[in-house]
């Protein structure tokens, strides 16, 4: 071979080389292109589904308002709760049960010492000693019938004027009368009464006596 054909050997080598080197680096170019063209695809697709999800909780929120405003057209009421604070005052004990306000507590409305003495109600209660100590059980006929009644805001009432602003109204209710406790709030509110809600966790009110006291309570 001539020394010329052998320059032209080695420019073709190199020539060919370069032309594959060109080819792999436009491979990986194109590579890198379909790949950036993909993650771009899935931060849209991301996009898109956190739109709708959005789009979703919007709908439920403005659903969710439209009923409060239906709720509250159609009841009248509010759901406001006093701000809780603390007091020391001695409760006055009632109890709301099966739709009924019983008044666990009485008072002869006589004070010594600006102390008003307080018994249990036995019209209202049955009051058994066991060997765990004394329970204390609403009678299911005995107090005021609120459930479904037009005149419970204001039967509630009657039953909680008797309470001296001495004392807190302490309030147990029971788990199916839940929703008996407006017209006890509105009655209270109307007193201007303080009182401490104290949810039971069955459907029956049922209060066991205790030697123990407590100083401070958080009343509404």
């Amino acid at each position: 071979s001539s020394t010329e054909s052998i320059s032209l050997a080695i420019q073709i080598h190199d020539d060919t080389k370069s032309q594959v080197q060109m080819e792999s680096q436009k491979s990986d170019a194109a590579e890198a292109v379909v790949e950036a063209e993909r993650e771009q695809l899935q931060v849209q697709q991301a996009l898109l589904a956190q739109l709708q999800k959005l789009k979703e909780i919007t709908a439920e929120q403005a659903d969710a308002e439209s009923k409060l405003r239906n709720m509250h057209a159609t009841v009248g009421h509010t759901a406001e709760i006093r701000r809780v604070h603390e007091t020391t005052k001695f409760g006055y004990t009632f109890a709301l049960d099966n739709g009924r306000l019983y008044a666990i507590h009485t008072s002869d409305g006589s004070a010594s010492n600006n102390e008003f003495s307080l018994t249990l109600n036995r019209d209202d209660c049955d009051v058994l000693e066991s060997g765990g100590g004394t329970v204390i059980r609403p009678i299911a006929d005995k107090g005021i019938l609120l459930r479904d009644s037009a005149t419970a805001e204001q039967d509630a009432k009657d039953a909680l004027k008797p309470v001296s602003k001495n004392f807190v109204v302490r309030l147990f209710v029971a788990r199916d009368s839940f929703g008996d406790f407006l017209p006890v709030k509105e009655a209270l509110h109307s007193l201007d009464q303080e009182y401490i809600i104290e949810p039971m966790i069955g459907n029956d009110v049922e209060l066991q006596l205790s030697e123990k006291t407590q100083d401070k309570s958080y009343a509404q």
